[in-house]
């Protein structure tokens, strides 16, 4: 694990064969166009749906492709990728999600002005309708409350890869929810946290989007609950975490 000035793109892969190559051409537009040293590291999770074709083909020199020999979920894929990389700066973008043109450098910039975790808006797409995520209108008005956490986009999310060496990685123990857990507990230790203006990812709507499981949605309530009492308790407390220099 290196420490480099740059960007690491961080995409967890997992049965999102079709759309994984306007993925990777999206970050390599981003990557290319912002002129600063940068990754991206796709990480399948056991996929089922034959990847490795649509992956080679995008293949390029920033692209790094690894292959988990264990299906672990989203949590360990994203760790699996921070454990990887080799920049100063991470950010994640899901396998079904693309970055926009200016995505990379707008945050990059930003973070070199001393934040420690940078977020911006989403675009998402429903068919060939594009809206600015719901969660974004209400950060201002809720940044500095118990709840920020809810309003933050994980594919708008670039921060400093040390802060998981100080607060830990992404719970692997959590099925749904990990993002906000971990957004949260980076809240709580009062990170400088920056936000960029123009829209950093288009977020693509589908029947088969990880956040419209039947399961998840089914228990939503129970999950949400349950996050709420995990939140507590990392307020003191980090144990059971993986940490990124273990």
């Amino acid at each position: 694990m290196k420490n480099e000035i740059g960007v690491s793109i961080i995409t967890p892969l997992y049965n999102y064969a079709k759309y994984i190559g306007e993925n990777i051409k999206s970050v390599k537009k981003s990557g290319d166009y912002s002129g600063i040293n940068y990754e991206h590291i796709v990480v399948d999770d056991c996929s089922s749906d034959n990847p490795d074709p649509h992956v080679e083909k995008g293949s390029h020199s920033k692209l790094i492709y690894i292959k988990r020999d264990k299906n672990g979920g989203m949590s360990a894929s994203r760790n699996t990728g921070l454990l990887k990389s080799s920049f100063c700066y991470v950010c994640f973008l899901d396998s079904d999600d693309m970055l926009t043109k200016s995505s990379v450098i707008d945050r990059f910039n930003k973070l070199e002005k001393g934040y420690d975790f940078v977020h911006g808006p989403v675009l998402s797409c429903c068919e060939r309708k594009r809206s600015i995520n719901k969660e974004w209108s209400k950060w201002p008005s809720k940044s500095k409350t118990e709840e920020a956490y809810r309003f933050i986009h994980a594919q708008g999310v670039c921060c400093k890869k040390e802060l998981f060496t100080k607060y830990g990685m992404f719970d692997e123990n959590l099925v749904w929810k990990a993002d906000r857990e971990m957004w949260s507990r980076l809240i709580n230790r009062k990170v400088n946290i920056g936000t960029v203006s123009e829209p950093v990812a288009l977020y693509r709507s589908h029947d088969k989007q990880w956040s419209k499981h039947p399961e998840k949605l089914k228990n939503n309530e129970r999950l949400t609950s349950e996050l709420k009492k995990l939140i507590e308790v990392r307020r003191s407390s980090l144990n059971g975490l993986k940490f990124l220099n273990e």
